[in-house]
């Protein structure tokens, strides 16, 4: 407590990925700025739903699929992520 930014050796990325906004930059967004491999395109959290909804409705196996899939993506591009932010 009471350390001055400038006194700190850590450098807070939220503003760099928020591009000094004020929304949140999706995951995506910044998997591809740094050129990550994803295996599919995420889709923003509010088209989950809304897809997964649809899918059930005629196969549920399907629909699992698509979560699991979504999920998994999500992990993997989280701790590419983590591995390049270490490198840097």
């Amino acid at each position: 407590m009471g350390v001055k930014p400038w006194e700190s050796g850590i450098i807070d990325t939220v503003n760099v990925w928020k591009f000094n906004g004020y929304d949140n930059i999706p995951l995506m967004l910044i998997s591809d700025y740094l050129g990550l491999k994803k295996s599919i395109d995420l889709l923003p959290h509010d088209k989950v739903s809304e897809t997964y909804w649809e899918i059930v409705k005629d196969d549920t196996e399907k629909a699992l699929e698509f979560i699991s899939l979504q999920s998994s993506t999500q992990t993997d591009l989280v701790i590419l992520l983590l591995n390049t932010l270490r490198v840097l």
